[in-house]
């Protein structure tokens, strides 16, 4: 019988329980590419699927979080490590790549 693994799995150090996986294949049609876009369903578990975001997205991310929390913001999403956000509920999805980008949108820069 052959198998077949398409991804890696283990846990973090620390008391949270965190698990990191590593997909073999990522794009359309991959487990990866499922997985990320039915996370939505797990919204009121204690179960979350993140991406893992470099530190500079990271930062972009968390800082345009701190905007929905004070209401700025309707959204903030990554997809395929890019980070996204929404004003509106219904509005279009804007891409941002730079903390400069996030300065002239008028929103505040965390502290590294």
């Amino acid at each position: 019988m052959e198998y077949i693994i398409f991804f890696r799995a283990h846990r973090l150090p620390g008391a949270n329980h965190r698990i990191i996986v590593r997909f073999v294949r990522s794009g359309e049609g991959s487990l990866r590419d499922r997985i990320m876009t039915r996370r939505m369903e797990l919204k009121g578990k204690d179960l979350y699927v993140n991406e893992s975001l470099t530190k500079m997205r990271g930062l972009i991310f968390r800082s345009l979080l701190a905007a929905k929390r004070e209401k700025k913001v309707y959204t903030v999403y990554s997809r395929g490590g890019q980070v996204f956000f929404k004003q509106e509920q219904y509005g279009t999805g804007k891409r941002v790549d730079s903390l400069e980008q996030v300065r002239r949108l008028g929103y505040t820069v965390l502290e590294r």
